[in-house]
């Protein structure tokens, strides 16, 4: 065991990240090897950055199907990775794989999984209507949110308008529209009825500006947090004891167990801050949170582990991405070759671990020049 950032690992243990999004494959394995973990990749994707990643130690393809059916053939591939690879630890990267392994926990065999919450939990903090029931329930600040099933319904809608509109389930805003009257509502509606996409949830649009809340929390407490806000294209961590409080009730209310996104906004009338909706696993932006020094992947893995829990530090401050831009990169030359001085202290480890592992930033800088000019 050695101790990293104050947290006891596991010198060169192996995690097996179960993934269907090249995004988040590649953020959770920069962040394992940064922690002293060796990452192996089980996917549905052919092709991904996290192909190009130096921190990407073994890679294994399978069919979506068996991402998509009753699990069987990807649990029998899981367990058969952990027996040839020895893996520590299995680690489900978004809602697809999380959903997976929390049904199918029982299954996997001869090595830990991270921590997460009972199937009948996730699907409650997923599903957006669950959620805002649970949230109601516990009296916790919201917008007021409806669900609309059939047409009649929006005559007898109660909310004032502007509105926001969203399918129940899904993430990366697909789906969210801002509506400004009651016609396009009918009209959203009726589509959506054509389409056999009902229900849909409205809930009332608030001024203000989004606010995030990251999180791991053991059997309900909460452990460990990031606060986020965007600021131009970098984002800023913050210290917001309301919006922390909220989060460690909830878990506390739900008995949470596992990392969790949470999306809040702060009402430009009143200063509330109130919470939208939950992704009950990792999220896309958490490379920031490793980048500022937060580890969740590693904190996570500690949970497993017969160790004493690490002394958790929040952390604030402006986090930017830390990619040698062509200007940036001639800084670094005048510096010596040495790293910015925002990135003191441990955080210069960090930004070197990142700067080591080149190859996915420039693929895609060159995919998206090639884009443009097409």
């Amino acid at each position: 065991m050695f101790k990293y950032f104050g947290v006891y690992v596991k010198n060169s243990a192996k995690v097996l990240i179960v993934s269907t999004i090249p995004r988040f494959t590649l953020s959770l394995a920069r962040t394992a090897a940064l922690a002293g973990f060796q990452p192996i990749v089980l996917t549905d994707k052919r092709w991904g950055l996290d192909c190009l990643s130096r921190y990407v130690s073994h890679r294994v393809v399978i069919d979506q199907a068996a991402f998509r059916s009753d699990f069987g053939g990807a649990i029998a591939q899981i367990n058969q990775l952990i027996a040839t690879h020895q893996i520590d630890i299995v680690i489900p990267a978004d809602t697809i794989c999380t959903r997976m392994l929390s049904q199918c926990s029982e299954q996997i065999q001869g090595a830990s999984l991270f921590p997460l919450s009972s199937p009948k939990l996730i699907e409650q903090m997923y599903d957006k209507w669950d959620f805002a029931k649970l949230l109601e329930a516990h009296s916790f600040p919201m917008p007021k949110t409806r669900l609309i099933e059939t047409l009649d319904q929006v005559e007898a809608l109660d909310l004032e308008f502007p509105v926001i509109v969203k399918p129940p389930q899904g993430e990366s805003g697909i789906g969210i529209h801002r509506i400004d009257d009651r016609e396009n509502l009918i009209q959203a509606v009726q589509q959506c009825d054509t389409q056999k996409s009902l229900p849909l949830l409205v809930q009332e649009w608030l001024p203000g500006y989004d606010i995030d809340l990251s999180l791991l929390a053991n059997h309900g407490e909460l452990v460990a947090w990031t606060v986020q806000q965007k600021e131009g294209d970098n984002l800023r961590f913050v210290d917001y004891p309301q919006m922390v409080e909220i989060g460690r009730k909830l878990c506390q209310a739900s008995s949470y167990h596992g990392v969790a996104h949470i999306d809040m906004r702060v009402d430009q009338r009143t200063g509330e801050v109130k919470v939208i909706e939950c992704n009950p696993r990792f999220w896309g932006s958490l490379m920031y949170s490793t980048w500022m020094g937060v580890n969740f992947l590693a904190l996570g893995i500690q949970l497993t582990q017969p160790v004493d829990e690490a002394a958790f530090q929040p952390v604030e401050g402006l986090c930017k991405h830390p990619w040698l831009t062509r200007s940036e990169l001639t800084h670094w030359i005048k510096r010596g070759f040495q790293a910015p001085t925002d990135w003191h202290g441990k955080r210069k480890n960090i930004w070197w671990h990142q700067i080591l592992d080149p190859a996915p930033e420039w693929f895609d800088w060159f995919s998206t020049q090639r884009t443009s000019k097409s």
